[in-house]
């Protein structure tokens, strides 16, 4: 095992990928509604799949 700085352990633990959610909901009448990340409650959404 290498000895390695309180730094980078705590680099290795944080988030490294920033995203974000936008989107757009279509009632059956028609009507469109725009939304994104500050509509999202945080924490309340999450990513199953990636590339």
């Amino acid at each position: 095992m290498y000895l390695v700085s309180d730094g980078f352990l705590r680099a290795v633990k944080s988030n490294t990928r920033k995203y974000y959610w936008t989107g757009t909901i279509v009632t059956r009448g028609g009507m469109t509604y725009e939304f994104g990340s500050k509509e999202i409650v945080k924490g309340s959404g999450y990513i199953s799949r990636q590339c």
